[in-house]
């Protein structure tokens, strides 16, 4: 604010969690005009319409939420020990335990976030090879590319608005 220059709606901290290389890649994050939201790959919930200026707090209780909701979906059915690659500890909350999911989802609730629209998410291929490589066959992303394009940006883009009933609108 001193310095007058726009501040950055995601941290530098969430963008290493979230895109280490690509290899490691777990999840994105889109920029809409009023909201954030965090995508992580092959989660099945809805994503939370986070506030615009993302702190870590909000990020990590998202993020163990989608982890580990993505890891009972892909891989707790074929008893395997969690194969994606989870941080155990982000800014103040540590996660040892998969009822750290549904607990941050009722952090997130009393906050009073809205949902956003439920998407099979992996874009890189990063759930799907692992469930290839144990046999538990493909994980379909379902390709977006209106939306797909806005994926990881530093800024929001003013072509993009979210409507009302979550679908994108192009000025």
């Amino acid at each position: 604010m001193l310095t007058n220059s726009a501040q950055p709606r995601i941290s530098q901290e969430i963008k290493r969690v979230l895109q280490l290389e690509n290899s490691s890649k777990v999840g994105d994050w889109y920029l809409y005009q009023k909201h954030t939201e965090i995508r992580i790959y092959g989660c099945q919930l809805s994503p939370y319409k986070m506030s615009k200026y993302l702190p870590m707090r909000i990020f990590a209780l998202e993020y163990f939420r989608h982890t580990i909701n993505s890891n009972e979906a892909n891989f707790l059915s074929a008893r395997k020990k969690t194969e994606f690659k989870m941080k155990s500890q982000l800014g103040p909350f540590i996660c040892n335990t998969r009822e750290a999911g549904p607990e941050a989802d009722r952090i997130l609730q009393q906050i009073n976030f809205k949902n956003s629209f439920m998407w099979q998410y992996d874009p890189h291929g990063v759930i799907n090879k692992i469930r290839i490589k144990f046999k538990l066959g493909p994980f379909i992303h379902h390709p977006r590319p209106d939306i797909g394009c806005f994926a990881n940006k530093s800024k929001w883009l003013e072509k993009t608005l979210m409507d009302m009933d979550n679908t994108i609108v192009y000025v």
